[in-house]
C-alpha cells in the first residue's frame, strides 16, 4: 500500500456490508434537506434513518452484502467504461473527461445528472471534495486527463507495457504530473517500486527534443529505471495527466497529450 508518510492510504470506500454501515453512521446526524428526501426514502427500506440506530437482520446484512459488491461494480464499469457523449477530450485520443457535469450540483433545470455524479463520485480521487469551475482561467486552478485505454482502444492491464511521450514544455504555469491507479481500489497503484507517478520535477531521462518518454509495465526497459512506473500483472489500472495553472494551449485544444502505446 502507498505510505502518506508512515501511514498506509487507501482511497477506497468499502464494498462489503461495511458501506452501509459507514452510511448510517454518517446519517446518525444530519439535517435533512430538502432535495435529499428522496434518497432517505430509498434507504428507510433498508433500516437507515437519520437519528434512528441501524440495526438489520441476518437476511438484511446478507443482501445488503451483495448489494455492496454489486453497486460498487455497476459505479466502477460507469467511471472507467462510461458511454457519455463526448467522452474523449479530443477525438483521435482516449483521453477522457475529469467530469461530465453541466453545474456545479450535478443538476441542470431539467434533471438531476445522477450518472454524471456517480461517475465522478468514483474516479475523483481520496473521496474528496472539487470545486467546479464551468469558465477557467488561463494560468489558474488545475487541468485534468484521464485514461483508461491504450491508443487502439483496449484497457490497460498490468500484465502490458506502454510507452507515453510527454511532448516538451507542456503548457502548465506550474507543472505537469502523471499518476497511475488502479482502477479496482482507485488508490495509486501500489507495488514494492512505491513509485506511483512522474512529474516535471522527477528526474527523468529526457529526448534531444526535451520531450520525456514514460514508461508503464511490469518490467522495466533497459536504462529507462528513472522512466518507468511498475504495474501488477493481472489487476487493470488508469493513468491521470495534470496541469497545474494550464495555460492557452489547453483550452484552445492546439496541445494535445499523446496516448499510452503498447510496445
Amino acid at each position: 500500500m502507498i505510505y502518506a508518510g508512515d501511514v498506509p492510504m487507501n482511497t477506497n470506500w468499502p464494498d462489503d456490508y461495511r458501506y452501509f454501515e459507514y452510511l448510517a453512521e454518517g446519517l446518525s446526524d444530519v439535517i435533512v434537506e430538502p432535495e435529499d428526501k428522496l434518497m432517505y426514502g430509498m434507504l428507510k427500506p433498508l433500516g437507515i434513518e437519520p437519528g434512528k440506530p441501524f440495526r438489520p437482520t441476518k437476511r438484511q446484512r446478507n443482501i445488503l452484502t451483495r448489494a455492496a459488491a454489486t453497486g460498487s461494480a455497476m459505479i466502477a464499469n460507469m467511471a472507467f467504461a462510461n458511454r457519455f457523449d463526448d467522452r474523449q477530450i479530443w477525438p483521435d485520443r482516449e483521453w477522457e473527461k475529469l467530469t461530465f457535469a453541466s453545474t456545479p450540483v450535478f443538476a441542470t433545470s431539467e434533471r438531476v445528472e445522477l450518472d454524471e455524479r456517480a461517475k465522478a463520485g468514483c474516479q475523483f480521487q481520496m473521496s474528496g471534495r472539487y470545486q467546479y469551475d464551468a469558465e477557467p482561467l488561463p494560468g489558474q486552478g488545475s487541468w485534468y486527463a484521464s485514461a483508461f485505454r491504450d491508443g487502439k482502444g483496449a484497457f490497460l492491464e498490468g500484465a502490458k507495457s506502454y510507452k507515453l511521450t510527454v511532448p516538451a514544455n507542456p503548457p502548465a504555469k506550474d507543472f505537469w504530473s502523471l499518476t497511475i491507479y488502479n482502477n479496482r481500489t482507485r488508490s495509486m497503484i501500489d507495488t514494492d517500486q512505491q513509485r506511483p507517478g512522474f512529474s516535471c520535477q522527477s528526474n527523468n531521462k529526457k529526448n534531444a527534443d526535451g520531450s520525456i518518454d514514460l514508461y508503464i509495465g511490469p518490467t522495466v526497459p533497459d536504462g529507462m529505471e528513472d522512466n518507468w512506473i511498475k504495474t501488477i500483472p493481472g489487476e487493470g489500472f488508469f493513468a491521470m495527466f495534470c496541469l497545474f495553472g494550464p495555460l492557452e494551449p489547453v483550452f484552445e485544444g492546439t496541445w494535445k497529450i499523446n496516448d499510452l502505446e503498447r510496445f
